[in-house]
């Protein structure tokens, strides 16, 4: 057998990169891959099924600024969607990094914060990026139904303080908002959804709240101790009658120590007084079954609330839902719903975002201004290349903006950062051989930061996916009830990107890791397809059928 080094020089002299289109994954993620190897022809296990597009796309994340601006992240795409505070749609702006969108907050400067995998970047007045910060530790991981950014994931910011839920990881990172620096560390029984931070409330210190879905559980910490303590409360979400084991999605606490929480099993929204008896006084919604009515939910699974809203949208509650695909604006007194919008993926026209002027010419409060951004405009750069050598990888950034710093590089293999490696160029080695290698360059101006990342690059010889145990399906087949369809296990190199198909008796009716039993499903047989794709080719499995009922 040769040795690695014996390999890899076959491998690399002389060789061909196959580019990999957008291979579609969970929520109609993507990721790419360029693979270093032999020339290979694709070879696919039978006929794959295409998974269906449509217009509507699920919202991943909610966030909503002192004028009442919503702003809304998704799975896909390089931008977020934004409404006035009366529902009217607002340009969209876009988004740097890569990856879901797995948190939003708005600090009291009114920024921006975009959590995107590992990078958390700082949009000013305007959209204009004022700086990106890097998590302390990789938050990276497959983007299938297990790792969805639509259940798991956060992010909230309370004065110099950010913290940061990661959707593969149990844990909390903390973080200084000026520096990024690290400050703490919570770790978590399991990964968490939704984060809020409480200011101090009469006797009661800030507290930061943690929605943990797979537990039914909210995990509630003191601020003075974090990372040295455990939860100095656990609140165990309580079933609203009928319907399964909550699962605690978006939370918001406002300036009176209000928590509200949205139950993403039972589609219901729940309100609770944290100051007194943590004593549950109101349910909103009409829970346990999905609707799509106003003023009902589906899959409740991220929530805003701007803590110190006084006047027209006081104590408002913006609620995004991943079974209808849309955003709503309800009173929490629930008496009223303002509006609902129904979510396309939004695209941001040439151009960006611009200097600091709203892209539609308006300011984020629906007021129309002339004016600048108050912050100078971080740097924007473009996403670096790899150059393949016989024995190395050079990461080549694009052209450095005027007024910046020379970049500096990092390399990730597999999605995690390799300790000491800050140059541009990157010597193959032993543990490189099927592993996928990326670099994420970083320049900063007087105003901040920027960071891009490379498509991956696969060192070794590719193997197309073959399933190893088909995937299966979860949950209570019955009306109103979410089913979960699992990848299965699966071989193949570089890893698979996986995509979804539902079928009822045969008929696609969905193309995502989660289906919501419809009246039509009953008495006829659903099955979820499974299609693995990687650089070398694809293949799908389908699981073992089941049968609703009413």
């Amino acid at each position: 057998m040769r040795s690695f080094w014996g390999r890899a020089a076959a491998i690399l002299a002389g060789a061909s990169l196959v580019l990999v289109g957008q291979i579609p994954a969970v929520g109609s993620e993507t990721a790419s891959t360029t693979t270093v190897g032999a020339t290979t022809t694709s070879e696919t296990s039978g006929a794959p099924l295409r998974a269906r597009t449509k217009g509507k796309v699920a919202p991943s994340a909610v966030a909503v600024d002192k004028k009442g601006t919503t702003y809304v992240g998704f799975g896909s795409g390089d931008a977020i969607a934004r409404f006035k505070v009366s529902g009217t749609k607002l340009a969209a702006w876009k988004i740097p990094g890569s990856g879901p969108v797995s948190g939003l907050a708005v600090d009291s400067r009114q920024r921006v914060w975009v959590l995107r995998d590992d990078v958390v970047a700082v949009l000013g007045r305007g959209g204009g990026t004022v700086k990106t910060v890097e998590r302390p530790s990789p938050d990276t991981c497959a983007r299938n139904a297990k790792a969805s950014a639509l259940k798991y994931g956060g992010l909230t910011v309370l004065g110099s303080r950010v913290f940061l839920a990661g959707r593969c990881t149990a844990r909390i990172d903390v973080l200084r908002a000026a520096s990024g620096a690290h400050v703490a560390t919570v770790r978590l029984p399991a990964r968490a959804r939704g984060l809020a931070v409480s200011p101090r409330v009469k006797k009661v210190k800030p507290r930061l709240f943690v929605a943990l879905p797979d537990k039914g559980t909210i995990q509630v910490f003191s601020l003075s101790n974090l990372g040295k303590r455990r939860a100095v409360k656990v609140l165990r979400i309580g079933k609203p009658g009928k319907g399964g084991r909550p699962a605690p999605s978006g939370i918001a606490v406002d300036s009176e120590g209000h928590l509200a929480v949205t139950d993403a099993r039972n589609q219901a929204v729940y309100l609770y007084n944290t100051v007194r008896s943590w004593n549950r006084y109101r349910v909103l919604g009409h829970p346990a079954r999905a609707r799509s009515s106003a003023g009902a939910l589906a899959r409740p699974t991220s929530l805003a609330q701007y803590a110190g809203a006084k006047g027209g949208f006081a104590r408002n509650l913006f609620i995004g839902e991943v079974g209808n695909k849309r955003v709503q604006r309800w009173d929490s007194g629930g008496g009223y719903t303002y509006w609902v919008r129904t979510l396309t993926l939004p695209t941001v026209r040439s151009g960006g975002n611009g200097n600091g002027t709203d892209p539609d010419g308006t300011d984020p409060d629906g007021t129309d201004e002339e004016g600048t951004d108050e912050e100078e405009t971080a740097p924007s750069i473009t996403r670096p290349t790899i150059q393949v050598g016989a024995d190395r990888l050079t990461c080549v950034p694009g052209p450095r903006p005027e007024g910046s710093s020379a970049y500096t590089f990092r390399w990730l293999r597999d999605g995690t950062v390799i300790g000491g490696e800050v140059s541009s160029v990157h010597l193959l080695v032993a543990a490189d051989e099927q592993s996928e290698l990326a670099c994420r360059v970083t320049t900063t101006n007087s105003a901040g930061s920027a960071t891009a990342t490379s498509a991956a690059v696969f060192v070794g010889t590719p193997s197309a996916p073959v399933s190893t145990s088909a995937p299966t399906i979860s949950g209570t087949a019955k009306v109103g009830r979410t089913l979960l369809c699992s990848t299965g296990t699966w071989s193949g190199a570089p890893a698979p990107r996986y995509a979804y198909v539902w079928t009822r008796d045969g008929v696609s009716v969905g193309n995502d890791p989660t289906y919501d039993v419809v009246a039509a499903d009953v008495g006829e047989p659903l099955a979820c397809t499974v299609i693995a794709s990687n650089s070398a080719g694809s293949a799908s499995a389908t699981s073992d059928p089941v049968v609703p009922t009413a």
